[in-house]
């Protein structure tokens, strides 16, 4: 990136360059000069390089006009050579956040002040390059999810992470994943109605993983079969005012700082930290993570006192090795049912266990005010903008009223593969986690399960779809049949049945 946003004089004499090495030690640079970018805010002379990747053997790589991040993708052809030659591919109407290489395609996330972000692909060899729209509208959200922040392919699905840019509210952040054949799903976000179909968080997490402090989804990368997220959080903001310290210190000590997620299996997810590794409350940000063969790398993104980099070697989805190969294994499908004399806990068996631990967390109501940062000529924020907390009335602020999640503590331990809380109070919102224990230590924490849970409730319809095979949707039937009838046992059996076919961790198996 150059000076060019800063210093204007600059554009002609000093465009950004792309730095090339084959030794590791000597590096020649490549000057994108003379490229003008035309997209839909005119037509530009570019001041850096943001994502690259190499697709077919062809190099690929945004470039922007701002320090905001939009742009477009450019293929780049001899990038070895002494002239180097940079051509859009990318229609001028899509302003361009992310590229990431997806089955035989090139995937571009984009991002929009009036419609929301957007996901397209192409599998073009030659110009022109013909893209074709897979998600479009936010996935059903609008300008309320203004663009993509990063996308990573995951367990053959494109795992695609979008933030919103203050409009009128605070920034949110949901995550989706794309199939090869386009079709996508929520992962993390809210319920939405798109084409007369309900699209809920698979995960039965809402957005922000149900965080209002999780302006972005910034970064994800894989380690060791796991897919992780990190984001820019901003509740640090809250401590420029002495009005919010009660607050930090009484409800969001644990809060400050960037989070880090992960997922073994894209549909269950746990917090690796909460507060940037109970570090410094100043890393808002997990800007990069960088997988390797000693751990997953975090780089911290830190305004006051310079980044961190941390080195996270739990690997929660691999194979254990040594003890940890005795001890027990983190219990999954943890669901929670909540009934009138408590809510149900209920998982699948962990192997080695002897017992269980349940673990849980209040979800707390916090109120505030905040501005929100003023926005570029583009319409965009930067990256690292964050809301401005003020005192409450403030001309031009916002009122704010969200929830965050409290510390987990143990609340009781079974022998079952199910626990009752019957000490939960109705129309408060908890979260679950469940610690298998056994002869030989215990295991990792399993993921986050919420109440009140924004999946819909299962109905034999559903599982009837869910099953796909007619054989199978049979069976449901009957087990309904059987059920109406008063024959509970006969129709618990049928079902299991039909789930002893179901794929570990899959959606029928957790209906």
């Amino acid at each position: 990136v150059t000076a060019d946003e800063l210093l204007p004089s600059l554009k002609r004499t000093h465009p950004p360059r792309m730095l090339i090495t084959t030794d590791g030690r000597h590096f020649r640079a490549v000057p994108a000069r003379g490229v003008l970018l035309r997209n839909p805010f005119g037509t530009n002379r570019v001041i850096g390089f943001r994502t690259l990747k190499v697709w077919r053997d062809r190099l690929y790589l945004t470039l922007s006009a701002g320090l905001t991040g939009d742009g477009e993708v450019y293929e780049v052809t001899r990038p070895w050579g002494p002239n180097a030659r940079f051509r859009q591919i990318t229609p001028k109407d899509l302003a361009v956040f992310e590229i990431e290489k997806f089955g035989n395609a090139l995937y571009a996330g984009t991002g929009s002040r009036t419609t929301g972000y957007g996901v397209y692909k192409t599998s073009s060899r030659k110009a022109p390059y013909k893209w074709t729209p897979v998600v479009t509208n936010a996935a059903g959200r609008g300008a309320r999810i203004t663009s993509v922040v990063s996308m990573y392919p995951f367990e053959g699905r494109l795992y695609v992470g979008a933030s919103g840019w203050y409009n009128d509210e605070i920034p949110q952040s949901e995550l989706i994943s794309i199939a090869s054949s386009g079709s996508w799903e929520v992962v993390v976000g809210a319920p939405r109605e798109v084409n007369g179909v309900l699209k809920a968080p698979i995960s039965g997490l809402g957005d922000g993983f149900n965080s209002i402090f999780a302006a972005h989804f910034w970064r994800m990368e894989l380690e060791d079969g796991g897919l992780f997220l990190g984001t820019n959080d901003w509740s640090w903001a809250l401590q420029a005012d002495t009005q919010w310290w009660p607050l930090l210190s009484g409800v969001l000590w644990w809060e400050l700082g960037f989070d880090l997620w992960g997922t073994c299996n894209g549909r269950e997810w746990f917090p690796v930290t909460r507060n940037a590794f109970n570090s410094d409350v100043f890393n808002f940000g997990a800007r990069n993570l960088v997988r390797t063969p000693y751990g997953l790398f975090v780089g911290s993104a830190n305004h006051a006192e310079g980044t961190s980099v941390w080195l996270d070697r739990q690997q929660p989805c691999g194979a254990p090795v040594g003890n940890a190969a005795r001890a027990p294994r983190s219990p999954q499908q943890v669901l929670t049912d909540v009934q009138r004399d408590g809510t149900v806990v209920s998982w699948a068996a962990a192997a080695r266990a002897d017992r269980y631990r349940v673990l849980r967390a209040k979800q707390i109501p916090v109120s505030f005010s905040v501005k929100s940062p003023p926005a570029l000529p583009n319409g965009f924020r930067l990256d690292t903008e964050l809301p401005e907390p003020v005192p409450a009335g403030m001309p031009g602020s916002a009122a704010v009223d969200g929830t965050v999640l409290g510390a987990f503590r143990p609340i009781g331990t079974t022998a079952s593969r199910h626990f009752v809380d019957r000490s939960r109070k109705l129309g408060v919102g908890y979260a679950y986690r469940v610690i298998a224990v056994g002869s030989n230590g215990q295991s990792q924490p399993s993921g986050v399960q919420f109440v009140p849970d924004l999946r819909p409730r299962v109905t034999w319809a559903a599982l009837e779809r869910a099953v796909g095979r007619a054989s199978q949707a049979a069976r449901v039937r009957a087990a309904a049949t059987l059920l109406r009838h008063g024959h509970r046992q006969r129709s618990l059996a049928s079902l299991e049945r039909v789930r002893r076919s179901a794929r570990s961790g899959s959606a029928l198996e957790d209906l």
